[in-house]
């Protein structure tokens, strides 16, 4: 998917999932929790 507009239509399945770096107490990087949209 590229960034920008995107259409929505019914049955579309979109994963989220953001990366970002922690201080504790050394440096690290993480994922979050993947989260899972389907547009009905």
């Amino acid at each position: 998917m590229p960034w920008g507009s995107e259409r929505i239509l019914a049955g579309l399945t979109m994963n989220f999932q953001a990366w970002y770096r922690d201080q504790n107490p050394i440096s690290t990087s993480n994922f979050t929790n993947a989260i899972t949209l389907v547009f009905l």
